[in-house]
């Protein structure tokens, strides 16, 4: 079975004009950008100082811009060298929705892009 086999939601990338990234209060104010996301869950371009935990779980500010956030929940599912695998550890509520609205509008403008 391939890796695209096992995948529950389809990658997309996060198109440069966004400067999507997350931020972890209880890691301090440091930006953490998206290299992916999914309805399932966010690939993040991470340093080593990071310190991701497989298995952990974290809250953290989703911004779509610097004045736009989605406060979501995250496991980590994957560690690898400047690469992390998370998941959406809740998927209930009006943060999720709207966070599933932007992969949707990601969709829209992607036919759009150069």
């Amino acid at each position: 079975m391939t890796q695209k086999e096992r995948r529950k939601h389809a990658r997309k990338d996060v198109l440069d004009t966004f400067h999507v990234f997350i931020a972890i209060p209880k890691k301090g104010s440091r930006k953490i950008y998206l290299k992916d996301v999914s309805e399932g869950g966010v690939g993040l371009q991470a340093d080593p100082e990071d310190d991701f935990k497989s298995g952990e779980t974290f809250k953290c500010e989703f911004y779509i811009n610097p004045s736009l956030k989605l406060p979501l929940e995250l496991k980590v599912c994957r560690v690898d060298p400047g690469k992390v695998g998370c998941e959406l550890a809740s998927t209930a509520g009006n943060a999720y929705k709207a966070y599933v609205a932007f992969i949707s509008l990601l969709d829209q403008l992607a036919e759009f892009v150069d």
